[in-house]
């Protein structure tokens, strides 16, 4: 290889080898806010909406900046409905998946605690008479236990209407009218579940202490014996009423969620890679009737995060014409000799070659479907090595057009010869190569 080859080629390699990509120096923060009821995605930096659509379906593609971190939020969930995962995969290295679940399964509501008859079951005392009343003597204590039973059993039926009213605050979990929502949250709110849990845990020991008193008074008495059916018809519904308090302590949270922002995953910049992150909204099993009475539907959110670079790169190949003398030298018999004759016309260019171009573009030259490009590329034929140096204009997502400066390698007499010059055999007549430049013009198709 010639000295001015070697310094060409070496010069290409290293254009190549230098890196293409950067990243802009601000540190900007960065939401992708899905919207779920509304169907649709914004994309917030420092506070302000910069991009959007209205197609969940679609995957979406953007770009995260060096010592930036993009936050995927769910912007109006409903975890009473749904549930939320989300899974990560880097194509460039090892795969991997990152899933992680933000609502808690809401098991089978329990309903239908409702009370039992509250008609004593020994019926009414046979009367007697007004000066001998049975009961005159156990008023004060009967009157105590009544209260205790009372204040329990209050809360019994208060956990009771509660469970029923489950199934309408579900559905209103799905409204898209904010009034309706912030009502169903202020009903579950009005619960008062902390205090209602403290008064019954209170409330069951007093129950108990009520029936001993009760029972160390005279247990034949139809008045005491009536109060007494009454606390230990309530201690029978302390079960299914513990029961039904755990699930309302589960369903509160759930529905103070709903409509709020919930932060799934956080991208940051990877220079060489290409991060997947694949949000699943999946129908929430444990209330799946109520969601396919309001036709919540499961959906898969894909978002492709890639590293922000100010220039994009395509590899492929190209059809290239080279406007660059190629001559072609032979000989022809004369009196004296052989003499050399060059054969060089309109004709006689390198013409058509295949090239493999490597195309940058700068984000800065798009222009909508266009888009302007720098073309380097190489022809690696043996003896016409063909070095290609230009831009070009995008005109679809594979084509481009180019034109500019190539390095070709052609054909030339060897030293001393010159055309015309006479020989003595047509042996004498050596050819080497050189580089000359020239203009090309390229039809290119190339990957973005």
């Amino acid at each position: 290889m010639s000295a001015k080859r070697r310094v060409l080629t070496l010069g290409l390699i290293s254009l190549l080898a230098a890196p293409t990509w950067a990243a802009r120096l601000e540190k900007t923060s960065s939401t992708l806010r899905i919207l779920q009821k509304q169907g649709k995605w914004e994309l917030e930096q420092d506070g302000k909406v910069v991009a959007g659509g209205r197609d969940l379906s679609q995957a979406i593609e953007l770009s995260v900046e060096k010592a930036e971190t993009l936050s995927i939020v769910i912007g109006d969930q409903n975890p009473l409905l749904y549930t939320y995962t989300k899974e990560i995969v880097t194509t460039d290295t090892a795969d991997f998946t990152a899933a992680s679940s933000f609502a808690a399964t809401l098991a089978q509501l329990v309903t239908g605690l409702a009370p039992t008859p509250t008609t004593p079951l020994g019926g009414e005392a046979a009367p007697e008479a007004a000066a001998e009343d049975p009961c005159a003597p156990h008023q004060t204590a009967i009157a105590e236990a009544n209260g205790v039973f009372a204040a329990v059993e209050s809360d019994v039926e208060n956990v009771r209407q509660a469970l029923e009213d489950i199934p309408r605050l579900l559905v209103a979990s799905a409204s898209t009218d904010t009034v309706i929502i912030g009502q169903a949250k202020q009903d579950v709110a009005s619960w008062g579940l902390d205090a209602m849990r403290k008064r019954l845990n209170a409330g069951w020991p007093e129950i108990e202490k009520s029936l001993d008193k009760l029972s160390d008074l005279a247990p034949s008495n139809d008045c005491v014996r009536d109060a007494s059916i009454e606390g230990l018809r309530l201690q029978t519904r302390r079960a299914s009423t513990d029961t039904g308090l755990a699930k309302l302590a589960e369903f509160a949270p759930l529905m103070a969620k709903v409509d709020t922002a919930l932060n799934l995953a956080s991208v940051s910049f990877t220079p060489n890679s290409v991060q997947t992150v694949t949000i699943k909204i999946a129908v929430n099993s444990a209330n799946a009737t109520v969601a396919k009475s309001v036709k919540a539907k499961a959906l898969d959110v894909n978002v492709v995060v890639s590293p922000y670079a100010p220039i994009r790169l395509g590899y492929g190949g190209a059809v290239v014409y080279s406007f660059v003398d190629d001559p072609s030298f032979s000989t022809e018999k004369v009196d004296d000799g052989f003499r050399i004759v060059e054969s060089s016309g309109d004709d006689d260019f390198v013409g058509q070659k295949v090239a493999a171009m490597l195309t940058l573009a700068p984000r800065a030259w798009e222009r909508g479907t266009l888009s302007g490009e720098i073309n380097i590329g190489i022809n690696p034929e043996d003896d016409a090595v063909g070095i290609f140096l230009g831009g070009g204009i995008r005109f679809s997502s594979v084509f481009s057009f180019g034109i500019g400066l190539t390095f070709q390698e052609v054909r030339k007499l060897g030293a001393g010869l010159v055309p015309g010059a006479i020989l003595t055999s047509p042996d004498e007549l050596k050819l080497d190569t050189e580089f000359e430049t020239g203009f090309f013009l390229a039809i290119s198709a190339t990957t973005k």
